[in-house]
C-alpha cells in the first residue's frame, strides 16, 4: 500500500473521532461510534 492510499485510509477514522467529539462538545451526545464502527468485534466467532 502506498503513502497516498494509507493517508487516504485514515481520514475515515480521524473524520468518524472528529464528528464524535463535535456532537459531544456541542450537544452532550455521546454516539457510541465504536461500537457502531465494528459491531462483532466483541463476539466469538465460531
Amino acid at each position: 500500500m502506498g503513502n497516498v492510499s494509507i493517508a487516504i485510509d485514515s481520514i475515515g477514522g480521524y473524520t468518524m473521532v472528529l464528528c464524535g467529539c463535535k456532537a459531544f462538545l456541542e450537544h452532550n451526545i455521546r454516539l457510541n461510534l465504536v461500537a457502531d464502527k465494528a459491531p462483532y468485534a466483541h463476539v466469538a466467532q465460531s
